[in-house]
């Protein structure tokens, strides 16, 4: 990781209630928009991908 963060001058952090935020954050929202998707399929409905 350091060969591409140095010449840029970036530091990584250790944030490990943002790590763990952003983990259920996304885990919520994807499993939202993954059961909306199985509901569209099986009602036959017109999915939408935009």
């Amino acid at each position: 990781m350091n060969h591409t963060f140095k010449p840029l001058d970036l530091r990584v952090r250790r944030n490990r209630l943002g790590y763990i935020v952003f983990l259920i954050g996304y885990q919520v929202f994807s499993s939202t928009a993954a059961i909306a998707g199985y509901v569209q399929y099986l009602l036959k409905l017109d999915r939408k991908w935009k």
